[in-house]
């Protein structure tokens, strides 16, 4: 992405404009501001007449300010003018949850820059939460209204599941997501921006023009010995809107989460995937079976010439990240759970291993390879049967859990446990 040649703060004032592919306006008499238009997010109008705040982003990185600008072209206006009614969804209590350490670490800075803002305008009265620790969750839930509510999470899925886990039946919240986190997945999924660099532009629009639907999810019910944390599982399971996993795509989610590597941003999969391919490949042992929809019976999923396992994704989502696209038939509101499945023995090791992932950020072509099993199921069963703790660490919307010996995890559908504002009401 191509930075702006000038991204000096605020106060500023226009004496011309010009749009092409770039929005150029003076601030002074001799500092111009020269600003792809990509890169503005939102113009918000001021007590002064021809007068607004204009927000947009400063780079690739995330970075985020805003200038003043009068008498804006009209294609600015249309492009990232508020609307003037108030959203519905604003109409209701509302409480804003922030993650300061998902991703690069950026969700207070869009708060502070680009929300506040918009919900001043709105002369919305809100209650913010920040998340510092675990505990914090219960805490914040605890205080949402009954009944219905909007709650803002300016966060990455960690966090929304997390939230979900700690929420009282009597609670119904319809979500907006601001997405900050490092893979953005359920955001991913529900707006399918244009391009990677277009979610936090589509999330906006999303937040300012949609409409609340039902947010379906999945129940993971796991063997007493299942640890989260350190600590036991609740007997009803977990609540997952994303993805669970076992195999490949869990250890890396869980190498990924070591110290030395969260602050690197998505390079830390990367790191994460060279330590897990590094030959031969590990054939995880266990037993995979599957409900197909609307049946009973279940089927063992059997791995090539008792090659062992390797891949085993479980999700109602399409996309894990904006470019990764892991199944290309869902949208992450249609309800449907699908696997994404191949063993050892599908694959031509380590190289064959990425080329599925190569596949996969090329629009989800690997669903269609050789030795792929893509399809839509009920339900799902795993029982390990691994000596090795880390070989039987699995994925639940990001977090690990550890299986103990023999350990068992069965998935699910569920139709949820809150709203979350998906669609544009121009997109039909």
């Amino acid at each position: 992405m191509e930075l702006p040649r000038d991204s000096t703060p605020a106060p500023a004032y226009i004496s011309d404009s010009e749009c092409g592919e770039r929005l150029t306006f003076r601030q002074d008499e001799e500092k111009a501001l020269s600003i792809p238009l990509k890169y503005l997010l939102a113009l918000i109008p001021s007590k002064t007449a021809g007068a607004y705040t204009l927000i947009f982003q400063t780079g690739p990185e995330g970075g985020l300010t805003s200038s003043t600008i009068t008498s804006p072209p009209a294609e600015v206006v249309e492009r990232c003018g508020i609307p003037v009614d108030v959203p519905a969804h604003l109409l209701k209590p509302v409480s804003v949850i922030i993650s300061p350490y998902s991703g690069l670490g950026k969700a207070e800075l869009y708060f502070s820059t680009l929300l506040a803002p918009v919900l001043e305008f709105y002369s919305v009265d809100y209650r913010k939460n920040t998340v510092t620790s675990p505990a914090d969750i219960k805490t914040i839930t605890d205080g949402l209204p009954e009944g219905t509510s909007t709650v803002i999470v300016i966060s990455g899925d960690t966090l929304i599941f997390e939230l979900l886990n700690e929420l009282p039946s009597t609670k119904r919240p319809t979500l907006v997501l601001i997405p900050t986190g490092t893979g953005n997945g359920l955001a991913s999924s529900l707006y399918r921006p244009p391009s990677p660099d277009d979610l936090m532009r589509s999330a906006l629009h999303i937040f300012l023009h949609g409409m609340s639907y039902p947010l379906p999810g999945f129940i993971v019910k796991l063997s007493p010995g299942a640890r989260l944390l350190g600590k036991a599982i609740p007997s009803q399971g977990l609540r997952g809107t994303v993805v669970t996993s076992w195999g490949f795509h869990a250890s890396l989610v869980a190498d990924a989460n070591a110290p030395e590597l969260r602050s690197t941003g998505t390079e830390k999969f990367q790191v994460a995937a060279k330590q897990n391919l590094t030959p031969p490949l590990h054939a995880y042992r266990g037993t995979i079976s599957i409900v197909r929809p609307g049946g009973t019976v279940w089927e063992e999923i059997e791995d090539t010439n008792d090659e062992g396992h390797f891949y085993l994704v479980v999700t109602g989502v399409s996309n894990f990240e904006p470019a990764f696209t892991i199944s290309p038939t869902a949208n992450g509101a249609d309800g449907v759970l699908r696997i994404i499945y191949f063993g050892v023995g599908d694959v031509e090791g380590a190289e064959g291993v990425m080329e599925v992932m190569k596949a996969a950020y090329d629009g989800g072509k690997h669903v269609s390879m050789p030795g792929v099993r893509y399809q839509a199921v009920d339900g799902v069963r795993v029982r390990m049967k691994e000596a090795e703790e880390k070989w039987r660490r699995i994925c639940v919307d990001g977090v690990v859990v550890t299986l103990e010996k023999d350990g068992w995890l069965e998935i699910n559908k569920h139709e949820g446990w809150a709203d979350v504002v998906c669609k544009s009401r121009y997109d039909g």
